[in-house]
């Protein structure tokens, strides 16, 4: 903690000087910080992080030169992440490569790579790219584009299990349709893990036959928002996609995590890498400031149509890219860093705020093993907290609903699949108001008003949901005691059955 405190203490520092000599900082980088910068930048994921003092001491060393010094002073009147003017682009990019290595995944299977605003965001990304996919087999014309003509009279339908909110809100703005994303998951047996019906989802995709005016999406899900449930019949489901060509979307905002940890998650994750698309984000697990969500798809080409330019009407000059025969005089380097695409062209929006310098700096701090650490901590909590309601010590009070087969070991007692658990008052609860219909709804209110710990609603249930960097860090000293998060988590849980708010006795 003490290098933690420091380091803010420096950051604070820098700022302080930085608003006294902003003034006369020149406007943007110049080329020997350029290439000085981008020689010096790391090509791959540390496997053990550098720690927060030193990740600071490199960003400030290798990565501010090459940023524009000047960015918000008084002669700035432009925006700029050009190449000859700072390297934020090449930051982003790298952060991103950094990302895909954290997640497994192969960086030439995902060369479109962008930073968005959150999940949210980052479905409305990989939805329209699978609308104007699924339009121009509908239409039977492989160069049709919603983007620039509508939708010309196609219908496109999302098949999923249990979709998030997000997706559902994202099919909306694409104009796909809230009401045109079908869920045909099914369960499988006791387990309670949901898959998507494979007779049921060919039925779907051979009705999108080419030229039918009837375009199909499948969007899975990795680590579902409430359970923690994974998709598990993904290669099936990419065959299907893969004959019938369908767009593959997977919302891995959680679950992408899990293959950091498989030795207590099995291959729970497999799969992802078979994607089209990929949502996640990096203000949950990555524990980067809000807001940052993370996109990645397989073709460039195919997301500059949807987000680029229009082809019939010129783009504002003033946004234009400068080129010119200096480009011949490149080093290597920046002609690498050149061929990265126009973040404009990629994503929703046209300005962005920095994003990337945050992520890239926290992903030189924890290394892969650092977040590997943080993700099997997390997990452990969340199953240690499911295994206290199920001991002698939870005196039976709860009855947790998202316990699974261990993908690691068949034989040992089942578990929560990720960092989620769901539960509600057990039918041994002595309190009334939180075994009735709706009384998970009052139970999260009594726990919540203890300001001890949060929750959320989630399926008629209670949802905890650990992705803090400190969970199961550090102690408090409560009366002369000292007391780790689980002590207090179980002292809550206990405390609002066995000493309930005054309020319930009202209901």
């Amino acid at each position: 903690m003490d290098a933690i405190h420091s380091t803010r203490e420096k950051i604070l520092q820098i700022a302080g000087e930085r608003d006294k000599t902003l003034h006369a900082l020149s406007t943007v980088a110049d080329t020997k910080n350029i290439q000085a910068a981008l020689v010096a930048l790391p090509t791959s994921l540390p496997e053990k992080g550098l720690g927060p003092t030193e990740a600071i001491d490199v960003v400030l060393r290798d990565v501010i030169p090459g940023l524009a010094p000047g960015h918000a002073g008084p002669r700035m009147s432009a925006e700029t992440d050009q190449l000859d003017e700072s390297i934020s682009a090449v930051i982003e990019s790298r952060a991103l490569e950094f990302v895909l290595d954290l997640f497994h995944l192969p960086r030439e299977k995902f060369p479109a790579r962008v930073l968005t605003s959150g999940g949210t965001a980052s479905n409305v990304l990989g939805l329209a790219l699978a609308r104007d996919y699924a339009v121009r087999k509908a239409l039977g014309s492989p160069t049709y584009s919603v983007a620039e003509d509508g939708f010309g009279g196609a219908t496109v339908k999302v098949y999923s299990d249990r979709p998030h909110a997000s997706l559902i809100k994202a099919s909306g703005i694409v104009g796909l349709g809230k009401s045109n994303v079908v869920d045909i998951g099914r369960k499988s047996g006791a387990s309670g893990v949901v898959g998507i019906d494979l007779e049921e989802l060919e039925k779907y995709l051979k009705e999108a036959a080419p030229g039918s005016g009837i375009g199909a999406v499948v969007s899975l899900s990795f680590g579902e928002i409430s359970t923690g449930d994974f998709t598990p019949n993904v290669r099936e489901i990419r065959k299907l996609c893969s004959q019938y060509d369908v767009w593959l979307h997977i919302d891995a905002a959680f679950g992408a995590y899990a293959r950091l940890v498989p030795d207590i998650t099995g291959s729970i994750s497999d799969g992802l890498e078979l994607a089209d698309s990929i949502a996640s984000d990096g203000h949950k697990w990555l524990n980067v400031p809000y807001d940052c969500g993370i996109f990645f798809s397989r073709s460039i080409e195919h997301q500059s149509s949807v987000f680029g330019p229009s082809l019939s009407k010129a783009p504002p000059a003033y946004l234009a890219r400068a080129t010119g025969p200096w480009d011949e005089a490149l080093t290597p380097e920046m002609k690498a860093a050149k061929a990265i695409p126009d973040a404009m062209n990629m994503t929703i929006e046209n300005s962005r705020r920095f994003r990337a310098l945050p992520l890239y700096t926290a992903l030189l701090d924890q290394g892969r093993e650092g977040y590997a650490d943080l993700v099997r901590r997390n997990i452990l909590f969340t199953r240690q907290i499911a295994a206290w309601m199920a001991s002698p010590e939870g005196k039976g009070y709860y009855e947790v609903l998202n316990l699974r087969q261990s993908w690691v070991d068949s034989s040992a007692p089942p578990t929560t699949p990720l960092n989620m658990l769901l539960f509600r008052a057990s039918a041994g609860n002595p309190v009334q108001a939180y075994c009735e219909p709706g009384g998970s709804a009052t139970l999260v209110r009594a726990l919540n008003e203890t300001r001890k710990i949060q929750v959320t609603p989630g399926l008629g249930a209670v949802r905890i949901a650990v992705s803090n960097w400190c969970t199961g860090l550090q102690t408090v000293n409560e009366n002369g005691m000292e007391k780790g998060d689980m002590d207090i988590v179980a002292e809550t849980l206990l405390a609002v059955v066995e000493h309930p708010p005054t309020w319930i006795s009202q209901l």
